[in-house]
């Protein structure tokens, strides 16, 4: 391991160990927060905007829709029930 990493490392594992233990408990439990809150920031990222494309749309005129969303491979979501139809975001013009 390369010298300043270890310096590094040491330093850091020198100042643990003058933790008490209440300290380390609470810093523990901020590292695993500080993940879980990485994570979930990654994974809201990630998700697709969905927004409306078609509204009030007939059953053929749906179907039509969905049958050329599908032969692009684009993503598609129909409301059940509804006569909506929500694309990603950046698929809004």
């Amino acid at each position: 391991m390369p010298q300043q990493i270890a310096s590094v490392l040491d330093r850091l594992k020198a100042q643990v160990e003058r933790m008490s233990v209440a300290q380390r408990v609470f810093a523990a439990l901020l590292a695993a927060m500080l993940v879980v809150g990485v994570i979930a920031l990654v994974q809201w990222m990630s998700k697709p905007a969905m927004a409306p494309l078609f509204t009030n749309l007939g059953p053929d005129d749906a179907a039509a829709i969905v049958e050329q969303a599908q032969l692009r491979r684009s993503s598609l979501r129909a409301h059940r029930g509804r006569r909506h139809h929500h694309g990603s975001a950046g698929s809004v013009v």
